[in-house]
């Protein structure tokens, strides 16, 4: 990689050898399609290669990868999750997510789902970047405390914490809301705990 920054075009097919397999893997245990995850793994590459002049020399690669990788893989939830919406509002037949078959999500079920995931995604961008990272990769996305701390830069203590600190952030923030009450011990303010500041 470091060749790669430095000017050496042909380097990147050596990073792409190298690391290629890892990311596919680990999107492939985010998206859980096959297809989806090699396209994410090419358009990583091609952030790489984009970004090369932001590499600094002697870092690890693969947890940049990672990050890269992941935040695609969000986009592309993003994005399916409003085309979900917009074919709710606007069909009349019953809309099945992915095209597959089978019956489709009733009108109630799929608004609840859409207002759950809504609210998530607004109150987890009211606590600190950290603890929502932590969070959405070990709850969302069902990675392990070892492989969310790799992606992170961290360690698994860290982690713990700042997901431990997310879910408490989330009951009090979404409690109300979703059952009429906030949920005792929550903190009223999230990042409100010493350290959170520096969004551990």
């Amino acid at each position: 990689m470091a060749r790669f920054a430095a000017g050496d075009d042909a380097a990147l097919a050596e990073v792409y050898d190298l690391g290629s397999p890892a990311v596919f893997t680990f999107l492939l245990h985010l998206a859980r399609d096959r297809s989806l995850a090699e396209d994410l793994t090419q358009e990583t590459f091609l952030r790489i290669h984009r970004a090369r002049g932001l590499y600094r020399p002697g870092a690890s690669v693969l947890p940049w990868a990672y990050t890269i990788a992941r935040r695609l893989f969000l986009d592309s939830v993003r994005s399916r999750r409003s085309e979900v919406r917009q074919n709710f509002d606007h069909d009349s037949e019953p809309f099945t997510p992915h095209g597959g078959g089978g019956a489709s999500p009733s009108a109630e079920e799929l608004l609840a789902d859409a207002e759950l995931a809504q609210a998530v995604d607004e109150a987890l961008a009211k606590i600190p970047e950290a603890q929502a990272s932590a969070f959405r990769l070990l709850k969302g996305e069902g990675l392990s405390i070892a492989e969310v701390a790799s992606i992170m830069g961290t360690s698994k203590g860290s982690v713990k914490l700042r997901a431990h600190r997310a879910y408490l952030a989330l009951r009090g923030l979404l409690g109300h809301r979703f059952f009429g009450r906030s949920e005792e011990g929550a903190p009223s303010v999230p990042g409100a705990a010493s350290g959170e500041r520096q969004g551990q």
